[in-house]
């Protein structure tokens, strides 16, 4: 499982991001956001994966190193086991910035009955319903992203309860 493989506790709260690594995408903003759901949920930690420039990569390896939770925060490149990620995450962000069309991560892991928070960039609110099966932020609010995401790792039966909402809207 992902939380061995990181050498984390069992039950370990994982916030997930799905997300090649270029500005747009949000890496520096979702690392301040979990500065402040540390603060409530000291035990959580962030898993950012994906593709992207050697570049782009250290760029978000230094805001990692720097960040005062920076031994929350584990980043990865390329992976290829995705649906057993989104089955170990406790949820899945995407707090793109902007030029976000889709957002297929969150299609994978409304598959995967996982909750979503996004920002309302792009086709993100068209694919989550705010409420219902996730939460749409503003794309600029950390603090309302930070604590969207306390929401959800606070509260089991919401986070389940999203979870179907956005599987089921999947399957629709």
């Amino acid at each position: 499982s992902l939380v061995a493989e990181l050498g984390l506790s069992p039950g370990t709260p994982i916030v997930l991001m799905l997300a090649v690594y270029e500005s747009r995408k949000g890496h520096d903003f979702i690392i301040r956001a979990m500065e402040c759901v540390n603060r409530e949920v000291p035990s959580a930690v962030l898993v950012i994966c994906g593709d992207g420039t050697t570049e782009e990569f250290e760029r978000v390896k230094f805001l990692q190193e720097t960040s005062s939770v920076s031994k929350h925060i584990f980043l990865e490149k390329h992976r290829s086991d995705v649906g057993k990620m989104l089955v170990d995450a406790t949820l899945l962000v995407l707090p793109s910035q902007r030029n976000e069309s889709f957002g297929y991560a969150v299609l994978e892991a409304m598959a995967c009955a996982c909750p979503v928070v996004v920002t309302d960039v792009g086709g993100l609110p068209e694919v989550v319903e705010h409420g219902w099966n996730g939460f749409v932020v503003g794309h600029r609010d950390v603090k309302n992203f930070a604590e969207s995401i306390v929401v959800l790792l606070q509260d089991k039966h919401l986070r389940h309860k999203m979870g179907r909402r956005g599987c089921q809207r999947y399957l629709d």
